[in-house]
């Protein structure tokens, strides 16, 4: 690091665009990332937050760069629900004591925008939004024959289907027309979870066309909102409801016997769709103003703590109009995200991950 010791570096940091092959696009998202060739290897600097300039200037000095600086205090967790004290919500630790109380106030008077148990996911009203398969006239029906599961994948599915079926998610079926398998996918700590293979079903209905902006466009309207909340809706798509002439189309086999989805599935065509359109509707005296929303990420951006509670408040007033439910778990509040890392790595070695809208911010 030699080469940086004691200098002024001006560096233009700019996104490649990948249709066109075009670093110098003006309308490109500006990303803090720069790399630079030094005597023991690659220097990479990289921010967590978009740069919304089109230069910016790095100091170097000749102390050692941490691998990595925070800027600001972490966050903590509150438990606000007397009888659910594991499921604790995080509040940004730079909050003053006055936006901390408040903040917490607000919540505890809205305890009802969260589902503490799946009994309290009633769903979304069919009159708000819910979901249509529109399978095409004349397609063949589809039963695949049952397919046989190991003796711990099957102990998994019983599981699972006892769960759904006390949430109101799935119901005993009798008649069928299309039936499908479960398939189960070990998760990253070893439990099972449990998906359905709509194949059949899928190619039997047409694409649904509304447009999801691209997820690099909703993360640079994020520039220059110092507070962020990153919310999360409770089993976000089991919250819209199947059309009920459709809900035996979602039929599958179980050990237990045939059961169907009653509120919209993962792995089902066009559910994105469906759910990218409730929520622009549901939000959109909010989208671009205080709050951005892709498919079930949702984030308010506010420039000010007072700012911060109206548009939480504003928020959950809408939530409550469509019946939405958060999930406490994955809830952070008042986050200032703002981190800057400082990464060497030997010559020819890189680091990327895939990441969604809301770890692109931390």
């Amino acid at each position: 690091m030699d080469e940086f010791h004691d200098r002024e570096v001006n560096i233009t940091i700019q996104r490649y665009h990948w249709k066109t092959c075009n670093t110098g696009n003006p309308s490109s998202t500006i990303y803090g990332s720069w790399d630079a060739y030094v005597n023991r290897g690659i220097v990479t600097i990289r921010s967590t937050i978009l740069i919304p300039v089109e230069c910016t200037t790095v100091i170097t000095s000749s102390m050692e760069v941490p691998k990595e600086a925070e800027v600001h205090p972490k966050n903590f967790k509150i438990a606000l629900h007397p009888n659910f004290p594991d499921q604790e919500v995080a509040i940004g630790g730079t909050l003053s004591t006055e936006g901390r109380t408040k903040l917490c106030s607000l919540l505890k008077k809205n305890l009802d925008i969260f589902s503490w148990q799946p009994s309290d996911m009633t769903g979304v009203p069919r009159s708000v939004a819910e979901h249509r398969l529109n399978i095409r006239e004349g397609y063949s029906l589809v039963r695949q024959k049952k397919k046989g599961q190991a003796s711990e994948r099957s102990k998994a599915i019983q599981v699972e289907v006892q769960k759904l079926v006390e949430a109101g998610i799935i119901r005993e079926v009798y008649y069928h027309d299309w039936l499908s398998n479960p398939v189960m996918v070990k998760n990253h700590d070893g439990s099972w979870r449990m998906c359905v293979d709509f194949t059949d079903v899928n190619k039997a209905c047409p694409q649904d066309c509304y447009l999801l902006l691209e997820i690099d466009w909703k993360v640079e309207s994020l520039c220059g909102y110092p507070f962020k909340c990153f919310l999360d809706a409770y089993k976000g798509y089991h919250q819209i409801q199947m059309a009920e002439l459709d809900e035996e189309k979602m039929a599958f086999h179980t050990s237990q016997g045939v059961y169907c989805y009653t509120k919209m599935p993962f792995g089902l065509k066009n559910t994105g769709a469906t759910y990218q359109r409730l929520v622009d509707n549901a939000f959109d005296s909010q989208v671009g103003r205080n709050m951005e929303v892709y498919v079930d990420d949702l984030v308010i951006k506010s420039h000010m703590e007072e700012e911060m509670i109206r548009d939480i408040n504003e928020t959950f007033q809408t939530l409550r109009r469509i019946n939405m439910k958060l999930n406490p778990k994955e809830f952070t509040l008042g986050a200032i995200k703002q981190m800057l890392f400082y990464n060497s790595l030997p010559h020819g070695q890189s680091k990327r991950s895939k990441t969604s809208i809301g770890s692109w911010l931390v």
